[in-house]
């Protein structure tokens, strides 16, 4: 969660930043629906905004099946007064590349934007100028998880059929892009910051790590394979994209 305050100009300035494990998509995916649970630990985690005045709240809407998430911004608005604005996710992808362009120099340079999420991944391209093109597509980490690691332990068919998903709705999205070059890849969520942690982790022995670190191709690829065929021994029940 971040809180920012928006400045006569329409820049913003960041105010603070929280992060709870809500995990609103567990088990919703399938029956299309929130969980009461889920529900809970969202409301508990916003329930401090009420102390929060003049504000205006935003979520995506990647996580949430649309039947339950009515029910929750009701709640929220009745517990905090605070009322929700949910963004479709070309509405997202629009968010985080703004957010990208604010938060790095783009000068020249044409990027894809990479954003994995719970509910939803997003693939963006732009430059400093202007999004040029936005995919959403239904391929969050927790609806994967969902939708394909049904069962304990995890197997490799699973995960093939997983994996077969990827790349249909992967393959998909970057034919209907009219751009197919860029100079480099920006990753944003904290699933692409785990993964820079545990290269870093792994090159220098240092935990601490940048919030815009640069990782090379091989790096990710040598990371990538090994993590695929350690996948095949263990549960991997957290992370499974």
């Amino acid at each position: 969660m971040v809180l920012a305050e928006v400045e006569p100009d329409c820049s913003y300035k960041i105010l603070d930043r929280f992060k709870d494990l809500t995990r609103l998509g567990d088990g919703a995916f399938r029956g299309r629906r929130l969980t009461e649970p889920a529900i809970a630990r969202g409301l508990e985690v916003i329930g401090p905004s009420r102390l929060w005045r003049g504000t205006r709240a935003t979520t995506e809407s990647g996580t949430s099946p649309r039947t339950r998430c009515v029910k929750l911004s009701e709640e929220v608005a009745r517990q905090t007064g605070l009322m929700v604005r949910v963004v479709s996710g070309q509405g997202e992808a629009r968010l985080i590349y703004l957010d990208v362009r604010y938060g790095m120099d783009l000068t020249t340079r044409l990027s894809l934007v990479v954003d994995v999420g719970g509910g939803s991944g997003e693939l963006i391209i732009g430059n400093h100028q202007w999004m040029i093109q936005g995919q959403s597509l239904k391929l969050g980490a927790i609806r994967l998880k969902d939708l394909y690691l049904t069962g304990d332990p995890r197997t490799n068919p699973m995960r093939q059929e997983m994996q077969k998903a990827i790349d249909t709705q992967r393959k998909t999205a970057l034919h209907q892009f009219k751009t197919r070059e860029f100079d480099r890849m920006v990753g944003t969520s904290g699933m692409v910051g785990n993964l820079a942690e545990i290269i870093h982790l792994r090159r220098t022995g240092d935990p601490s790590h940048s919030s815009t670190s640069r990782r090379s191709r091989s790096r990710r690829s040598r990371l990538w394979n090994n993590n695929c065929s350690r996948q095949l021994q263990e549960s991997a029940r957290d992370s499974p994209a």
